[in-house]
């Protein structure tokens, strides 16, 4: 439809996916582009360099060999609202050109490269299949009468069981939930995860779902 027409007849393909995007992704196209006409007028701080995580539909791929013969790509990232430029270096080419076919569902984490002349782009760093975050999930809370340096007790729990399961923590004193970057997911099948957690949290204060 969007190849023929332009446009989504039947609905974005990305709508079952909505909820999942807004809960992984740190901003949108549509963000993104108002913040350079901010930026252009002096009404926002340059982002340029800014880290982020953004997901959506490849919608178009351009492989690209460099000048030492190694292919690089570039893709269009499209989300709900619009569609962003995203450069794919060897390095990162080399360790997720699987996931950058067309029409795959991924999510990026990665830098922002922006010019008051050129439309924004992202540099990626990090490339996931979507379908990583509709796993399970644990969730874990720092409740009010947790010192703030609780986070780094958790993290060292954590970086021993590494895994594919995402992990979000609530921090209530903050009323802030945020997923924890990948290198600190867990692998579930470890038992005694579940029990270290909670003896760091409290019991009710660890869930999986």
């Amino acid at each position: 439809e969007k190849e023929m027409l332009g446009i989504y007849i039947s609905g974005h393909p990305l709508k079952p996916y909505e909820d999942d995007l807004k809960r992984i992704s740190t901003i949108t196209t549509a963000e993104l582009f108002q913040i350079q006409e901010q930026v252009k007028q002096n009404l926002a701080q340059d982002i340029d360099g800014k880290r982020l995580t953004i997901g959506g539909i490849v919608v178009l791929k351009k492989n690209m060999v460099t000048k030492n013969n190694n292919m690089m790509a570039f893709i269009t990232l499209e989300d709900i609202y619009g569609a962003v430029e995203c450069i794919v270096f060897p390095a990162t080419y080399d360790r997720y050109s699987r996931l950058i076919e067309e029409d795959s569902l991924i999510v990026i984490d990665g830098k922002i490269s922006m010019t008051e002349e050129d439309e924004p782009k992202i540099i990626c760093e990090r490339i996931t299949g979507l379908d990583e975050f509709n796993r399970d999930k644990i969730y874990l809370k720092i409740s009010k009468e947790k010192s703030l340096d609780t986070f780094n007790e958790i993290k060292g729990v954590l970086t021993r069981y590494k895994g594919k399961t995402p992990v979000y923590v609530y921090v209530e004193k903050q009323g802030r939930m945020m997923m924890a970057q990948r290198d600190l997911w867990v692998n579930l099948d470890q038992k005694s995860l579940i029990e270290e957690l909670i003896q760091i949290l409290g019991k009710g204060n660890v869930k999986v779902s």
